[in-house]
C-alpha cells in the first residue's frame, strides 16, 4: 500500500493509530490529488499540516501512555543463518549451538527473562527429545525460551511457536493462523479445479486455532505473530487491551538481498503505531529490532549480522482508537465521501436537465 512509502515521515504516519495503514494511504492519495489542482491546493496543504500536527502532538505532548512498573528482560537471538545451511541436516547441531551461544549472553539471573529464537529456528518436528534438550539448556528458573518449530497435531503439521521452561514443560504454544498460499499450504480452490498436479508443495501446514496471546505467570502478557501475519492490519492482537507488547518471529533468509526484508520491517513498524504497542522482531536473517509504539526503531541488527539484542519489555504503550475500531472509521469516511459524490453528481445532472 502506498502509505508504507511514507515511513520516514515520523509525524505524518502517527495518524495510523486512528485510521490505520488504509487511512494513511487514503490521506496520501487525497493530498496528491488536491495539490495537483490549483484551486484545491490549499485544502491539500491544510490536510497535510493537520496530519503532521497530530503526529507532533501524539509524540511530544500526549500524556496518556502506560509506563509499566514491572518489565521482563528479553534476549532476541539473531543468528543470520543462510537458508541453504538451515535446511542442511548435517549442520543441524551447529545451527542449534549458535542459537544457544547467542542466548546465554547478558542474562540477569535476578529478573524474569524471555529468550527468543526466530521462526523455524529448529529445523525439526517438535518431539520429546527436543523438549528435553531445550529444557536442559535453560539453566535458571527465571528464564524461559520461545522458539519457532514445526508441530505435529491432529495428523497435520503446524508452523508454531512454543515456550519452554527448565522443567521439561511446554508452558504455551501458538500455531500460525495466516498461512502463505503455495508456500505453506495449497489452497482448496486449486484442488477443486484439478490443478493440484501442477502446484508445488504437499499437504502443507494446517492453520492454528488457539489464541496468539501469551500469558505466563511472572511475565508481562504479549501477542505473538509468525512471519507475515504481521502484515494483516487489525489482526495482530487477540487481546489489544490486556496485552502489553507484540512479538514477531520470522525468517527472511528466503529473501536475502531483496527489498522484501526492508518492506517486511516497515510493515511491522506500522502495526506498532496502529496498536500503540512496542514490537520485538526476531529474525533469523534479515532485520531484528525493538520498535517503539511510534513505529520507530530503538535497536536493530541487520542482514548477515550475528548477535543478539537485550532489552526490557514492555516499553510505554496505550490503547489506540484503531485497536478498538480497526478499519471501521476509514470505511465510514469513504462511505460518506461516496454519498457526497453521488449527491453532487445527482445535483449536477439535475441542473443540466433543468437548463435543457
Amino acid at each position: 500500500m502506498i502509505g508504507y512509502t511514507t515511513y520516514k515521515f515520523t509525524y505524518f504516519i502517527q495518524i495510523a493509530d486512528v485510521l490505520g495503514i488504509f487511512g494513511v494511504s487514503f490521506i496520501v492519495i487525497l493530498i496528491i490529488l488536491l495539490c495537483n489542482n490549483k484551486e484545491q491546493r490549499r485544502c491539500g496543504l491544510i490536510i497535510l499540516l493537520l496530519t503532521v500536527l497530530y503526529g507532533f502532538y501524539k509524540i511530544t505532548l500526549f500524556n496518556n501512555y502506560v509506563i509499566p512498573s514491572k518489565t521482563n528482560n528479553v534476549i532476541v537471538v539473531h543468528p543470520s543463518i543462510n537458508q541453504f545451511d538451515k535446511m542442511n541436516n548435517k549442520l543441524f547441531w551447529k545451527n542449534i549451538d549458535l542459537h544457544v551461544s547467542l542466548s546465554s549472553a547478558n542474562i540477569n539471573n535476578n529478573k524474569k527473562t524471555l529468550v527468543i529464537w526466530p521462526e523455524a529456528a529448529i529445523n525439526e518436528i517438535l518431539n520429546e527429545f527436543i523438549v528435553n534438550y531445550l529444557s536442559n539448556i535453560i539453566l535458571d528458573d527465571n528464564v524461559i525460551l520461545l522458539t519457532g518449530i514445526d508441530r505435529f497435531d491432529n495428523n497435520r503439521y503446524h508452523n508454531s511457536a512454543i515456550i519452554i521452561n527448565n522443567k521439561n514443560e511446554i508452558l504455551q504454544y501458538y500455531d500460525k493462523r495466516h498461512l502463505v498460499p503455495f508456500g505453506e499450504y495449497i489452497p482448496n480452490w486449486i484442488n477443486s479445479i484439478g490443478l493440484n498436479k501442477i502446484a508445488s508443495g504437499e499437504s502443507g501446514f494446517l492453520s492454528g486455532t488457539v489464541t496468539n496471546t501469551i500469558n505466563i505467570n511472572g511475565y508481562r502478557p504479549f501477542d505473538v505473530c509468525i512471519c507475515y501475519e504481521i502484515a494483516f492490519p487489525g489482526k495482530v492482537m487477540d487481546s489489544p487491551v490486556s496485552s502489553e507488547w507484540i512479538l514477531n518471529i520470522t525468517n527472511d533468509a528466503w529473501f536475502i538481498n531483496t527489498d522484501e526484508q526492508y518492506q517486511h520491517m516497515i510493515i511491522t513498524c506500522f502495526r506498532a503505531i496502529e496498536q500503540g504497542r512496542s514490537i520485538v522482531r526476531c529474525n533469523n536473517n534479515g532485520i531484528s529490532a525493538i520498535i517503539d509504539c511510534h513505529g520507530q526503531i530503538i535497536k536493530s541488527l541487520g542482514v548477515n549480522t550475528v548477535g543478539n539484542i537485550c532489552e526490557e519489555m514492555p516499553k510505554k504503550y496505550y490503547n489506540t482508537i484503531y485497536s478498538k475500531y480497526n478499519n471501521k472509521i476509514i470505511l465510514i469516511i469513504l462511505g460518506l465521501m461516496l454519498i457526497i459524490l453521488l449527491y453532487n453528481t445527482h445535483i449536477s445532472t439535475t441542473k443540466i436537465k433543468y437548463k435543457q
